[in-house]
C-alpha cells in the first residue's frame, strides 16, 4: 500500500512539472480553442501553378486520379488546358482547402472544377484528417479555416473530449508529444550514433517498408482495413452526413466564383464480386446525385463501369499504365458534351 501511495504521489508530481511545462515549451496558452494548432502559413503551390499554366480544367483528387487520368492525353481530348492537382492521401477536407485557399485565390479562375472520390469520400469530413494526414492539413489551412476546425475536429469530439482539449496541455499537446518522440526514435538517435541524415533514413524507409514491397494480398488488406470507415452505419446515411460535410461549402463557394463543379466517382475494386457492396452505399449513391442534380452539378458515375476491368488495376484503387490510358478515353466522352454545352453562348 505504501508503494501505491508514493507511485500516486510521484505520479502526481511528474504530472503537474508537465502542465506547468508543456504549454510554455510549445507557445500555447490554456484554455484553448478545441481542435489542432495549424501554423499561420498556407501553402500557394497550386495557385501558383494555375496561375502559370492558366487552365480552363482543373482536375482535383487524390492518388487513384495520379494513376487514373493522363492529363496531358486529356487535354489533348478535349482541346482544352488541363491541370491536375492529384494530392496522395487527401479527401474532402484537404480538397475544401486547396478550392478555398488555392484555386479562389488564383488571378485565374478555371472554368470548371472535377473533383474526384469514391464512395462516401465527399461527406465524411473527418476522414484522413489525423495522424500523418495531420501534416496535408496544416499545409493548405490556417488558424482561420474555423469550418475546416468545426466539422473534421470540433463535431468528432465527445464533450469530455472537448474539456481536456482545452483545458488538460498533457491531452492538448499529446500529437506533439508524439511527434517529438517519434522524430526523436527515428532521426535524431540514427543521426548522432550513426550519421544518417534525414532524408538518408527517409529513403531507406520507403524503399523497405513502402507498398512496392508488400505482398499484394497484405496490400489490399490494409487499403481495406483503413477504408472501412468509409462503410459504417453514419457515413453511409447521406440525408445525415451532407449538412455536416464540406460538400456544400465547396458548392457554394464555385458557384459564387463562376466555376462549374464535376464531380466524378471513381471506380474501385472494393466490391468486385456481385452484390458484395455495404447494404445502403446504392441509396446513398442516388441521394448524391439528387442533391446535385439539385444543383445543377453533373455527377459521373463510373463506379460501374464494366470497361474498367480487374485486369486494369495495380491493386483495389489504382490503375495501371492501361488502365489510364482506357479511364482518360471515357472521362473525355463523358466531359465532351458537357463542357462543350456549358461553352456554348
Amino acid at each position: 500500500m505504501r508503494t501505491f501511495r508514493y507511485y500516486l504521489f510521484f505520479l502526481t508530481i511528474f504530472l503537474a512539472i508537465l502542465w506547468a511545462f508543456l504549454p510554455g515549451y510549445y507557445r500555447v496558452y490554456y484554455p484553448k480553442s478545441p481542435g489542432p494548432d495549424l501554423d499561420p502559413q498556407v501553402r500557394m503551390l497550386y495557385r501558383d501553378q494555375i496561375v502559370a499554366s492558366q487552365p480552363e480544367v482543373v482536375l482535383l483528387g487524390d492518388s487513384m486520379l495520379v494513376e487514373g487520368i493522363d492529363q496531358d492525353r486529356l487535354s489533348t481530348l478535349l482541346g482544352t488546358r488541363v491541370y491536375q492537382i492529384n494530392f496522395p492521401g487527401s479527401a474532402s477536407a484537404v480538397w475544401y482547402l486547396i478550392i478555398k485557399n488555392n484555386i479562389l485565390n488564383s488571378p485565374h479562375k478555371p472554368g470548371y472544377l472535377i473533383v474526384f472520390f469514391r464512395d462516401t469520400m465527399l461527406t465524411t469530413p473527418d476522414y484522413r484528417v489525423t495522424g500523418k494526414y495531420l501534416a496535408f492539413i496544416d499545409e493548405f489551412a490556417s488558424p482561420s479555416d474555423h469550418l475546416l476546425i468545426q466539422l473534421a475536429y470540433v463535431n468528432q469530439m465527445s464533450p469530455l473530449e472537448r474539456l481536456a482539449q482545452c483545458c488538460f496541455p498533457l491531452y492538448g499537446e499529446r500529437l506533439k508529444i508524439r511527434a517529438a518522440v517519434d522524430d526523436l526514435v527515428k532521426y535524431t538517435i540514427p543521426d548522432q550514433w550513426f550519421g544518417y541524415d534525414r532524408a538518408a533514413i527517409d529513403r531507406a524507409t520507403d524503399e523497405i517498408f513502402g507498398s512496392a514491397n508488400l505482398e499484394q494480398g497484405n496490400l489490399n488488406w490494409a487499403i481495406t482495413t483503413a477504408e472501412a470507415y468509409l462503410y459504417t452505419d453514419r457515413n453511409l446515411s447521406f440525408e445525415t452526413q451532407v449538412t455536416h460535410s464540406f460538400l456544400p461549402a465547396i458548392i457554394r463557394l464555385c458557384r459564387k466564383n463562376g466555376i462549374q463543379l464535376i464531380f466524378v466517382s471513381m471506380k474501385t475494386l472494393h466490391f468486385a464480386p456481385p452484390k458484395t457492396e455495404p447494404a445502403g452505399l446504392e441509396n446513398y449513391m442516388q441521394s448524391l446525385k439528387i442533391y446535385l442534380e439539385e444543383s445543377d452539378i453533373p455527377l459521373l458515375d463510373f463506379s460501374h463501369d464494366e470497361r474498367l476491368k480487374p485486369e486494369h488495376f495495380t491493386d483495389l484503387l489504382h490503375m495501371n499504365a492501361e488502365g489510364r490510358e482506357i479511364f482518360t478515353r471515357i472521362l473525355a466522352e463523358a466531359l465532351q458534351p458537357i463542357i462543350h454545352y456549358q461553352s456554348t453562348p
